[in-house]
């Protein structure tokens, strides 16, 4: 079983059976990303904090903004971590509502870059 660490604005909680058929465990299923302003510098910074709480070479779970995703993968990738993101089908209830069902987990084409070498990222955190 694959442990992640939820990096995500998402509650993880009401998938954490469908993760463990899919061969993960979700170790924490709070979300850790909290709301902020809609500007690059207020997301970069978002994403350095949640950084700053996972330890080096964890399985990361990413999704949601963007900004705050890669700033969250810029601050962990050097530090050994893979990143996974979860693959969702979303449907609309008849009062509007969203229902999402969680179809896959993969690991994201950078982490998947850095494994196979055809990308590096060096300690200051520039990509080559």
């Amino acid at each position: 079983m694959t442990k992640l660490y939820n990096a995500t604005s998402h509650d993880q909680g009401p998938f954490l059976e469908k993760f463990k058929e899919l061969g993960f465990e979700v170790i924490n299923p709070a979300p850790k990303v909290r709301a902020v302003e809609a500007t690059f510098e207020a997301q970069v910074a978002e994403g350095k904090r949640v950084a700053s709480g996972i330890s080096p070479g964890m399985n990361v779970l990413v999704g949601g903004a963007q900004i705050i995703m890669e700033s969250i993968i810029k601050e962990l990738a050097p530090k050994g971590c893979r990143f996974f993101t979860a693959l969702s089908e979303r449907k609309t209830n008849s009062d509007g509502s969203f229902v999402f069902n969680l179809r896959e987990v993969s690991e994201t084409l950078f982490s998947r870059m850095l494994k196979e070498k055809s990308m590096t990222i060096k300690k200051d955190k520039t990509i080559i």
